[in-house]
């Protein structure tokens, strides 16, 4: 029997090619959003439906979301990839960062067309990633890029990671649509699973989510839905708001749209703790290459 992503979650396990498989399954699943698979039936919608939860907000036209500290790495690593330093970055050098390029990272940035990436194309492609994925995984992807460019350096193989796979779920893709079900409430096995989340997203462990710890894991939806589950306004969210929140969700959007959206939360953090774990570890391959 296949284990969901909230299964492994409510474990306690280090199992890494388990990890990894159930990564490649979800993402796998991503294209079933196109197809429709998964949506709830219309039948179910009356004419009180209420609106869809608003999960995401626009990037900002006019500004970089990122900190001075995380444009530095961007422009760290914008220069070591310009390996011949005409200030714009190649077809070719990106295969040093990303392998055969076999998920179109490069057409992802080249966001004119041109056949080269500028400066702030690269900035830009960082900072909506950012803002759509959260600061964790930017900073993972930015980590997991400058690894290959040491392992290139060094002669030792590139780790290739579907990164633009990865980066294509949001939490508008196939987005249920919205019914009333004003008598429901959470289950225990609901609770469980929020729980779960919970510690999960609570970074440092003290009992409560702040603003900084859910931006690392939903990006730009962070402030939006962080307003809504801070319900005292005191800047962090007990676990009661957390399951308040949800409830209250579930009630006025129905069951499909609480569960997609608990869906994007443990995809999101899947993904990042997967990232890590192969960064982490072919880090140490690194280091002992260069010590032999």
């Amino acid at each position: 029997m296949e284990r969901s992503l909230s299964g492994r979650l409510l474990e306690d396990t280090d199992d890494e090619e388990e990890d990894i498989q159930i990564l490649k399954r979800e993402l796998s699943n991503i294209s079933d959003s196109s197809t429709g698979k998964g949506k709830v039936d219309l039948s179910k919608m009356g004419a009180d439906a209420a609106p869809a939860a608003e999960y995401s907000h626009a990037h900002p036209a006019d500004r970089l979301v990122l900190t001075p500290e995380e444009q530095w790495m961007v422009e760290e690593l914008f220069m070591k990839t310009d390996t011949d330093g005409n200030g714009t970055i190649e077809f070719d050098e990106i295969v040093r960062l990303h392998g055969f390029e076999k998920d179109g990272l490069f057409e992802k940035i080249d966001l004119d067309g041109d056949g080269h990436i500028s400066r702030d194309e690269f900035r830009k492609y960082f900072s909506h990633m950012k803002h759509v994925h959260g600061s964790n995984t930017m900073v993972l992807v930015l980590k997991y890029l400058t690894m290959n460019l040491n392992a290139s350096e060094i002669g030792a193989e590139t780790m290739v990671l579907p990164i633009t796979s990865m980066l294509l779920t949001t939490p508008e893709d196939a987005k249920p649509h919205p019914y009333r079900a004003p008598d429901s409430i959470l289950t225990d096995g609901d609770r469980t699973k929020l729980r779960a989340l919970f510690d999960v997203i609570d970074a440092d462990g003290n009992g409560l989510v702040t603003l900084d710890e859910l931006v690392g894991i939903l990006g730009g939806a962070a402030q939006g839905i962080f307003d809504q589950l801070d319900q005292n306004k005191d800047g962090n969210v007990s676990p009661e708001e957390w399951y308040s929140y949800f409830e209250a969700l579930l009630k006025s959007s129905g069951t499909e749209t609480m569960e997609h959206m608990l869906q994007h939360f443990e995809k999101s953090i899947l993904v990042q703790g997967v990232v890590q774990k192969l960064v982490d570890e072919t880090a140490e391959v690194h280091k002992l290459l260069l010590a032999c």
